[in-house]
């Protein structure tokens, strides 16, 4: 279950016990037992590295798998909206949200479109293996 690697990319080196324990965490999701994990780390720990890993490694498995960088921009959502650009029924969603984009977007706002998305995301799982 190793990925391919992009051209002129360099091999993952270490975290055998965190590939392993993602590997079989993927298979699991294969089968319908969903996981979150969490990756924790001092700055140039590898963090950013093990989940580009995990995420070739959920693709050549044949998960569609959503990314974005974890800041935000002057948008607000603009991380999420990076994340499910792909996903054509979860940027209509923001993008039907993004008429009421102010500066003070929260409260029972974010909480009502965290958790359309969620449900969207969780729909989407139920059709395809899904890693984000």
């Amino acid at each position: 279950m190793e990925p391919v690697r992009a051209a002129g990319s360099r091999p993952f080196v270490g975290r055998e016990q965190e590939r392993a324990l993602l590997r079989h965490l993927l298979r699991e999701a294969g089968t319908g037992r969903p996981a979150v994990v969490v990756v924790t780390g001092m700055p140039g720990a590898g963090k950013s590295a093990l989940l580009r890993w995990a995420g070739d490694a959920a693709a050549a498995a044949g998960a569609f798998v959503l990314r974005t960088s974890g800041s935000e921009g002057t948008v607000p959502f603009d991380a999420l909206r990076r994340l499910v650009a792909p996903v054509p029924e979860l940027s209509l969603l923001l993008d039907r949200d993004a008429a009421g984009e102010t500066a003070a977007v929260q409260g029972d706002h974010a909480v009502r479109l965290g958790t359309e998305v969620a449900e969207a995301l969780a729909a989407h799982a139920r059709r395809r293996l899904l890693a984000v």
